[in-house]
């Protein structure tokens, strides 16, 4: 019920949902209000969220800080959280998302030595689809590119981060990796719900973040700071996803 009830419940935490909600009360009160003063402050509200700076700024304080290899200890497990791709039956091969990095991570770490498994966590994270299951697509990838079957492990049924927190548990255990820490690969800022959710299933893992959206902040150009762009509401819908998700996390007692 919980995850029917969060898939149905994210859009109206979307800043897309919010300006068209708060647009359509001007529209439906154009005759009863000073629509000039909201339409500021419509303005005002969409330079925010278009704002590079303020993105960068807001992704730079959430996000699990990524390290280099040098500082990574060899663990015999990568744990890759999934929610990254999807396979195109039409085209008969996976698509990869912005988050792939979690896996094409792992692949690299595991060809430097640095990881002897690779375990993928997850199942279906679709209402429409339950059937869909992510880690068997990435194991069929992962072993067309040369990664043996012996050294992956596959969580199937795990749907959201805190069943991906239960299932690598279970699995962890299973094959005797749980006495000491094992290596955690996610988007930097998915990996604090999910470390927490993994500290709740009292697992202890290495953080290694990777899929940084705050970017570099050295980077950043005079435009950046005056001129918005539509690809930061993408930027926003993500961390105030992972701002609600956590949220009903604390409050469900799941993390």
């Amino acid at each position: 019920m919980f995850f029917i009830v969060s898939k149905l419940t994210y859009f109206i935490f979307s800043p897309y949902f919010w300006l068209t909600l708060y647009l359509l009360f001007i529209l439906l009160r154009f005759r009863k209000i000073k629509a000039i003063k909201h339409l500021w402050i419509l303005f005002l509200l969409l330079m925010i969220f278009g704002n590079r700076f303020i993105v960068n700024r807001v992704f730079r304080w959430y996000e699990t800080p990524p390290v280099a290899d040098a500082g990574i200890k060899k663990t015999d497990v990568a744990v890759v959280l999934g929610g990254f791709s999807y396979y195109d039956f039409t085209l008969k091969r996976i698509h990869f998302n912005r988050s792939a990095d979690r896996v094409f991570h792992a692949v690299r770490l595991y060809k430097k030595g640095l990881v002897r498994k690779i375990l993928l966590s997850g199942g279906s994270g679709s209402l429409k689809k339950p059937y869909e299951r992510e880690a068997p697509l990435i194991a069929a990838y992962l072993v067309e590119i040369g990664i043996p079957p012996e050294d992956l492990i596959l969580d199937t049924l795990s749907r959201n981060t805190h069943e991906n927190a239960v299932e690598c548990a279970r699995l962890l255990s299973i094959h005797g990796y749980d006495q000491s820490p094992q290596l955690l690969l996610s988007s930097g800022y998915h990996l604090p719900r999910a470390l927490a959710c993994f500290k709740k299933q009292q697992i202890a893992v290495i953080p290694y973040s990777v899929d940084g959206q705050g970017g570099d902040q050295q980077k950043l150009y005079p435009d950046d700071l005056i001129l918005p762009s539509s690809s930061m509401f993408e930027l926003w819908d993500i961390i105030i996803h992972e701002w609600f998700g956590f949220f009903m996390y604390k409050i469900s007692g799941k993390c």
